[in-house]
């Protein structure tokens, strides 16, 4: 009877041992399981909102690049050239789809005047109004403002407030909206999604919560059991055959609830596989073309834009190695490596591609590193927008409106030479009529070779203006070229006892640029400002460095009249002149090499105080920049 009891009270205690090792498992299983679906949840979600992040920072990216087009079209008139046929095909070149204008001094009513009703302003009051003030603050400093969706009939639109001046110097505020139906459904989509990861966890824990309760609940009725039995069995002298035939089904009832766990397991993998493939679709479905690598290179997402825009064939692409696939796009490799490497974005850069087809491309790039939860950099991805159509529509603007200043030149011209020829005529005539005076017929012969070496070089300077710039560039010292234009203009200037000062920046880089083009350009602003000066003048000549732009500044300051306001949208016209002796294509010529170089001109000017011409070049390796001619008066 001692043997007995003591065998019982051993398989009890083993019985207990063995309970609570499996529950302990049990609930250690669950609680991995349960971690492992919140790690997906949390892992989908930070994708999913990066991704979310990404297409919303393109679409507004695009806006504000389009919206940068506009205002540099309309800079010089806002009000006549909205309404030209030019600015709309600019604008159905673009994506913006809807553009409003008001000059900054209309909104200080609407900031001040608090009791204003919405339905009484202006559609860009409206938005303004619903700044705060941190954003206004912004605003007036030049930044761009997001203002998310539209209201009304703009509600499917983004909008930004884009602040910008005239080429007067007033401040002017526009509203621009792109049509953004698909960034709306993206984030309906994420709200959505979050909803569903939240319950599906919340559901998850519930299940297994239940789940843990009706697995243990055997183990718990064993072990009463076995205390139960323990306690009789010292009484009655039973034997433990129940017992164990109860362990036996407890068992199989375990079995019973690990098939079950493991349904629930696929259920949530099968979860986990349908927003990976909802992910695929975003990402597919993108307008932009998107390339995504991972540290060590390896290219794990290039979608079907992307593969579209650089003509890929699926064939064509090393999912293994970046640098193979894209072996003849050096750019692209670059920037990759770059935001590998310095972890930092590259935003907005330009370059020509020709694919394997022989079509020539011309596209923008973005790149920015990608992270982890824990901020660690896991690869990075690559924006592409196709430009070509774009660029396509600026050139055949760019051509039309040089098409109509050459119409212009061509009309001055043709007046010019028609009052020399006139005198030619004339002379001609007299020369005819007159009786045998050989000193009178000199003069008259001389008169005639001196209009006729006056239209000789009326021509020249036509066609010279008229020819395309062919520039050599060549390593040069801009000062050593400045002092030389000096000398050259010294006797122009001793004849008027106008002083030429040079003020030029120490250690100043070399230039790689075309020296006819750097001198021609010195030579006609140095001679003007010779001209505009009064006896005992004063012009000064300035030659700096900005390493921080990488930019080259030179300007020529005279102690003349000035220019005035009406005429100095006119000076960079051909043949437009105050001089009598003027032909009108110095500044032209100086406007069309300096835009030749993608380089820019200001001009300076108070009444009565001079004038000051100052000429910006850049060395930018990557992209030309276009021209511009800015009028500031002071």
């Amino acid at each position: 009877m001692n043997g007995d009891k003591k065998r019982f009270s051993i398989r009890a205690i083993f019985s207990k041992q063995i309970a609570g090792s499996y529950e302990t498992e049990l609930k250690t299983t669950l609680l991995l399981i349960l971690l492992f679906l919140v790690l997906i949840s949390f892992s989908t979600l930070r994708i999913t909102g990066k991704l979310a992040g990404i297409y919303r920072d393109d679409n507004y990216h695009q806006l504000s690049d389009a919206a940068a087009k506009l205002i540099d079209y309309l800079d010089d008139d806002i009000e006549l050239k909205r309404s030209t046929i030019n600015y709309r095909d600019i604008m159905a070149s673009t994506v913006v789809a809807r553009a409003e204008y008001l000059r900054e001094t209309g909104l200080k009513t609407a900031e001040h005047e608090t009791s204003q009703s919405y339905d009484d302003m202006d559609l860009i009051e409206t938005y303004y109004a619903a700044l705060t003030e941190r954003e206004r603050r912004d605003l007036r400093k030049g930044e761009i403002i997001r203002c998310g969706f539209g209201q009304g009939e703009d509600n499917d639109k983004i909008a930004i407030l884009y602040p910008f001046k005239d080429s007067d110097g007033a401040r002017w505020i526009g509203l621009f909206f792109k049509n953004a139906s698909g960034l709306k459904l993206v984030n309906t989509v994420m709200k959505y999604n979050y909803l569903f990861q939240l319950a599906g966890l919340l559901a998850a824990l519930l299940v297994a919560y239940a789940y843990l309760k009706l697995t243990l609940n055997p183990f718990k009725r064993i072990a009463d059991e076995a205390r139960r039995i323990k306690d009789e069995n010292s009484a009655s002298g039973e034997s433990v055959e129940e017992i164990v035939e109860t362990f036996k089904a407890t068992i199989a009832s375990l079995e019973e609830k690990e098939e079950r766990l493991q349904e629930l397991y696929s259920n949530s993998q099968e979860r986990a596989d349908r927003l990976e493939k909802f992910n695929q679709y975003i990402l597919e479905s993108m307008l932009s073309g998107l390339i995504g690598i991972d540290n060590s290179g390896r290219i794990v997402h290039l979608n079907r834009s992307a593969r579209r825009i650089l003509g890929l064939e699926e064939n064509e692409i090393d999912y293994g190695s970046f640098r193979k696939t894209f072996a003849e796009m050096k750019t692209l490799v670059e920037v990759l490596e770059r935001v590998l490497e310095n972890k930092m974005s590259e935003e907005r850069l330009e370059q020509k591609y020709i694919r394997s087809d022989g079509k020539e491309k011309i596209l923008g790039i973005s790149g920015s590193p990608v992270y982890d939860h824990n901020g660690r950099l896991v690869g990075a991805i690559l924006l592409l927008a196709d430009l070509t159509e774009v660029r396509r529509l600026q050139s055949e603007i760019a051509f039309k409106e040089k098409m109509a200043a050459v119409g212009e030149m061509s009309a001055g011209l043709a007046h010019e030479m028609r009052n020399a020829m006139m005198a030619i005529v004339g002379f001609s005539k007299i020369l005819k009529k007159s009786p045998g005076d050989k000193k009178q017929i000199r003069e008259i012969a001389g008169s005639i070779a001196a209009e006729s070496e006056n239209c000789e070089n009326m021509l020249k300077r036509f066609l010279s203006f008229a020819k395309p710039a062919d520039l050599t560039p060549e390593t040069l010292s801009l000062p050593e070229l400045g002092h030389s234009v000096i000398n050259k203009l010294e006797p122009l200037a001793d004849k008027k006892q106008v002083s030429i000062i040079d003020d030029f920046s120490q250690d100043l880089p070399d230039l790689n640029c075309d020296r006819t083009a750097i001198d021609q350009v010195i030579t006609n602003l140095l001679k003007n400002a010779i001209e505009a000066s009064p006896q005992k003048g004063l012009v000064y000549v300035r030659i700096k460095h900005d390493s921080t732009l990488n930019s080259f500044i030179i300007e020529v300051e005279d102690s003349g009249p000035g220019i005035p306001e009406e005429n100095r949208m006119k000076v960079f016209s051909p043949f437009f002149t105050t001089k009598e002796d003027g032909t009108g294509l110095g500044l032209a010529i100086v406007k069309k090499l300096v835009s030749s170089m993608a380089g820019s001109v200001e001009i300076e000017s108070q009444s009565g105080k001079g004038c000051k011409f100052r000429i910006t070049i850049t060395e930018n390796h990557l992209q030309p920049r276009n021209s511009a001619i800015s009028y500031q008066a002071t």
